[in-house]
């Protein structure tokens, strides 16, 4: 009788992808892990992978963000991994649509390009002709979304409660476009998308 040999080369077994290898740490974490250390422990290519596999997790319900930086596994999260992790669908990037022209976070970033340096309420008042506290606040979150990625220096003022920005780097007439959901900012002039790192939400 003869007796069959598979001659075929087994295959490795395939490397966990870094959604599952972020879980596992998390899992496997007595209490929470930060950003530096999951980057640490999963290894990465970029840093930014792990924001954008975190976030997906966070959406997923598997992972929850306990503040800035800081992460824990969900109760769905271990069900998840212990019912044999599955990769959700990875969505293709979709650029955001340009900004109005006479949009309020337009005028607030033409205002920079042609002052560089300037307040929050400066950039308000040549922003918005009604100057409501409203306003105010959805500048602040827009400028210290630039800041968090390069566009913008942050420093205090003189003034109480108040804040100067200095514009370091002008990359067009076009507005970048700030996503709180993936807290990204889309720069339509260069195409670059730059993900805040370790606070996806």
């Amino acid at each position: 009788m003869t007796q069959s040999v598979n001659l075929n080369t087994p295959k490795a077994d395939k490397k966990p992808g870094l959604g599952e290898r972020i879980l596992k740490a998390l899992c496997a974490a007595e209490g929470s892990l930060t950003y530096k250390q999951l980057v640490d422990l999963t290894k990465p290519k970029r840093g930014t992978d792990v924001t954008a596999a975190v976030s997906r997790l966070i959406t997923a319900k598997s992972v929850k963000r306990l503040s800035k930086g800081v992460y824990m596994a969900t109760s769905q999260g271990h069900k998840r991994l212990r019912d044999g992790f599955r990769p959700g669908i990875v969505r293709p990037f979709t650029a955001p649509p340009k900004p109005r022209a006479k949009s309020f976070r337009h005028r607030v970033w033409h205002a920079l390009r042609i002052t560089k340096k300037s307040s929050t309420n400066a950039l308000v008042i040549a922003a918005s002709s009604s100057g409501k506290k409203t306003d105010i606040d959805a500048a602040r979150r827009y400028l210290n979304a630039l800041a968090n990625v390069g566009y913008l220096k942050k420093f205090p003022s003189n003034e109480p409660g108040e804040t100067r920005w200095l514009l370091l780097n002008d990359t067009g007439r076009i507005a970048p476009s700030w996503n709180p959901t993936t807290r990204s900012v889309y720069d339509h002039n260069t195409r670059e998308r730059r993900v805040i790192e370790g606070a996806p939400s």
